[in-house]
């Protein structure tokens, strides 16, 4: 089926060598981080962002064999990654915040994203984790994640939907 084209994701190849040296440029002036996109913001890169938002109900067995497909691919990314210096592993979820549920956050992104998280926490390094927009509803799930960082808390002025104040 659709999913044979997954076979033809590029391999990935990190160069550590290179992060590592510009790490050590960076010294003591800044947090040297590394990144992923996360599960979501990658599945939507390669479904596009319509299909993505409907495959979790129109056909969530093969949505689960689709993420766990891209989740080894970074997986495998994120290993490479944490082989650096660099003291903290940022993962990209800014489609998240297009306003999932919870419940579709917890079944379709979190186990995925969680397994970038433990391979970044063995590893020794701070977890950040971006999400853009709506957040509220799953700032629970975020706090569970075990991630040290979240950003960016956006105001519904912002397109988002957290008020400090509320938080």
């Amino acid at each position: 089926g659709d999913l044979a084209a997954l076979a033809y994701l590029p391999d990935q190849v990190v160069d550590v060598d290179a992060i590592n040296a510009r790490w050590a440029q960076l010294g003591d002036r800044g947090l040297g981080r590394v990144s992923i996109n996360g599960i979501w913001q990658q599945a939507c890169y390669l479904r596009g962002m319509e299909d993505m938002a409907m495959d979790p109900y129109l056909r969530p067995e093969w949505t689960r064999a689709f993420l766990g497909t891209v989740a080894d691919w970074l997986a495998n990314q994120t290993e490479q990654l944490c082989r650096s210096q660099a003291e903290a592993f940022y993962i990209n979820e800014s489609y998240v915040g297009m306003g999932l549920s919870r419940r579709l956050f917890d079944e379709f992104v979190r186990p995925y994203d969680q397994r970038f998280i433990a391979i970044a926490k063995g590893a020794g390094k701070q977890v950040v984790f971006h999400d853009c927009g709506l957040a509220n509803a799953l700032l629970e799930s975020f706090a569970d994640m075990g991630i040290d960082y979240l950003e960016p808390l956006n105001p519904r002025a912002a397109s988002g939907d957290i008020e400090l104040a509320d938080v």
